[in-house]
């Protein structure tokens, strides 16, 4: 599904995640077992992987944080992700089930950091994440 989500999207990325610093927590959306988090980043320890960081305050963190810990245990979005590939229009009404690249927009969005003008959550792809003007690529060298 991962190779899919990267042909049909044109993109380098195929899954996105938020990782908590204050808490050293990863927090994702994922296939097997839906929203969940896990101690830290290093499951995903990776040559594969990128990290990007995003400017915030403590009070905007706590809020990201809350929203994602009311997400945990809500299953994988499959008709989501099938968006992406059939290019079929979902409508973005309150969410029970979430892909990740949709979880991290909306994570950031409920402390009102938008990614993107004028997009709705489940219009973001893990790909098109890395394209945000919030957004900057955090060095391999500092992880």
């Amino acid at each position: 599904m991962s190779r899919l989500i990267e042909w049909q999207t044109r993109g380098d990325y195929s899954h996105a995640a938020i990782f908590d610093d204050d808490t050293n927590t990863l927090y994702e959306s994922w296939q097997s077992d839906g929203v969940h988090k896990k101690p830290n980043w290093s499951a995903h320890d990776d040559p594969t992987v990128d990290f990007f960081k995003f400017a915030h305050t403590r009070a905007e963190a706590k809020i990201i944080r809350g929203f994602l810990e009311a997400q945990l245990g809500k299953k994988y979005d499959w008709l989501g992700v099938l968006r992406f590939v059939s290019r079929t229009q979902l409508r973005p009404d309150a969410k029970e089930k979430w892909f990740c690249s949709e979880l991290v927009t909306a994570a950031l969005a409920s402390a009102n950091i938008f990614l993107f003008k004028n997009t709705t959550p489940c219009e973001v792809s893990p790909d098109l994440i890395k394209r945000s003007a919030i957004l900057s690529k955090y060095p391999s060298s500092l992880l």
